[in-house]
């Protein structure tokens, strides 16, 4: 398995890197995608307060998070990813990323097609309770309304929304609302209007930042 190359010195690598992991659903299940690739983006300075070796955070998620950067944060990247299959990589990130202070997770919109929605809040509440349980911060990123959702698809994402929005409030858990900031906004996503363009990525990586910044205390 390929690894993210560091240099002698312990500074961050200068360019992106992939890592392929193979899909962890059961030979009876539809693959996420041939392979699951991860990307771990190029680290940026969060501030003087930090040691420059310590990782701010680890953000977890589907396709949606495939261009968000955060300063001295890693991407992983899943295509095709259900929150399930984020729980599966908690303990690998981990045990990748020792001192990352928090795990930020954007996950759900492609189960939502699976019209569950009662499985889709127990699965929500495994994951944030499996990051919990590791002792790392849990922040959640809230849906996203794709511009090309159908009437019932809006429905159960805004009602997806609406029950993170009370769970995590709930858990004191932060919460990341990114409804208002995508909602009718069709610039801010590429051609198949279901994915993110570079813009809509930047506006995703402006949100979670903040949260990091508010949420984020030194050790």
């Amino acid at each position: 398995m390929a690894v993210l190359q560091r240099s002698m010195d312990g500074e961050p690598p200068l360019s992106c890197a992939l890592v392929e992991f193979e899909s962890s659903r059961g030979a009876d299940q539809k693959p996420l995608t041939p392979r699951a690739v991860i990307c771990a983006r190029q680290w940026s300075d969060f501030g003087p307060r930090l040691a420059y070796h310590r990782r701010l955070a680890v953000l977890v998620g589907s396709s949606m998070v495939r261009h968000v950067t955060l300063p001295r944060s890693e991407t992983w990247c899943l295509p095709g990813a259900r929150v399930e299959d984020v729980q599966t990589r908690v303990p690998e990130v981990v045990e990748q990323h020792p001192t990352a202070s928090a795990i930020v997770v954007h996950v759900g919109s492609n189960d939502i097609r699976l019209q569950q929605s009662e499985k889709l809040k127990s699965d929500f509440t495994s994951l944030i309770q499996t990051i919990l349980a590791t002792g790392k911060k849990c922040i959640v990123s809230g849906p996203i309304p794709s511009a090309c959702f159908s009437d019932m698809q809006f429905s159960r994402i805004r009602q997806l929304h609406a029950w993170l929005v009370g769970y995590c409030s709930r858990e004191r858990v932060p919460f990341v609302d990114n409804f208002g900031s995508f909602w009718r906004r069709r610039s801010l996503f590429a051609r198949d209007g279901r994915h993110l363009n570079r813009a809509g990525a930047s506006l995703l990586a402006s949100n979670l930042e903040l949260a990091l910044e508010a949420h984020h205390t030194p050790r």
